[in-house]
């Protein structure tokens, strides 16, 4: 029998498939695993505007692709974003009519 290039780290890399041959024999075949969505970091939610695949497509798309062109793009997703940006906005707004002006 030939040896594995994959070594004993071919079921990590690659899912397993049952295929039955016109012999009647069950063997497996592996094939890529299904990448998933981003998913926001925040809420866990699948982020829009992302791609998905293994590296070697990744690879070749444009950083404009693989993400949306925003802070926090490709990491929160734009309902969690709003509420970060918002929540600042008051904590700063409040820090600057303190009394100490932001430091207590």
């Amino acid at each position: 029998m030939p040896e594995d290039p994959f070594g004993p780290r071919r079921g990590s890399k690659k899912r397993r498939v049952a295929v039955r041959t016109p012999g009647g024999r069950t063997v497996y075949h592996y094939r890529h695993k299904i990448h998933g969505r981003a998913r926001c970091a925040r809420c866990g939610r699948p982020l829009t505007g992302t791609r998905t695949g293994p590296r070697s497509v990744m690879a070749k798309l444009a950083k404009s692709e693989k993400r949306p062109n925003r802070p926090y793009g490709g990491y929160l997703c734009s309902k969690c974003l709003r509420e970060l940006m918002v929540t600042r906005a008051i904590s700063l707004g409040w820090a600057k009519l303190s009394p100490a002006g932001g430091l207590a």
